[in-house]
């Protein structure tokens, strides 16, 4: 595993499922979001900040936009069931961006909110597999 950690200087991609949830999953992007800001105090690229009424085509197009201004990417639970997320993915894996799974990065959150360094970083590296 790759050793890198979310900086300030990051501009974070957040991915994961919204067809078919409750309300369209905004809740756990626009925290995750909040989050990150105020952890890490970083910039945020939240897909679930677009409008309403788009072909699912323009989403993917703006989500690719999104992805390559990213240097890194929160991967939601759950995001292997969702078909744009795995795009998602494996777009950030080719654009070689840092990747981190939702719930390492809130375990990290927590450490850095109690004043602890986290035992264990959070980047995914390049050849870490966390494809479905």
């Amino acid at each position: 595993m790759k050793e890198s950690s979310i900086e300030k200087t990051d501009t974070v991609y957040i991915a994961g499922p919204m067809t078919g949830k409750f309300l369209l999953n905004y809740p756990r992007f626009f925290g995750m979001a909040e989050l990150l800001r105020k952890t890490y105090s970083c910039k945020v690229l939240n897909p679930a900040r677009q409008p309403d009424g788009l072909e699912y085509g323009e989403y993917m197009r703006r989500a690719l936009r999104d992805l390559i201004q990213a240097t890194a990417v929160v991967l939601l639970d759950g995001w292997e069931a969702s078909s744009g997320a795995v795009t998602e993915h494996d777009a950030a894996k080719l654009l070689g961006l840092k990747i981190y799974e939702e719930r390492v990065v809130v375990r990290d959150m927590n450490c850095i909110m109690q004043g602890k360094n986290p035992s264990i970083r959070i980047g995914i590296g390049e050849n870490d597999d966390v494809s479905a």
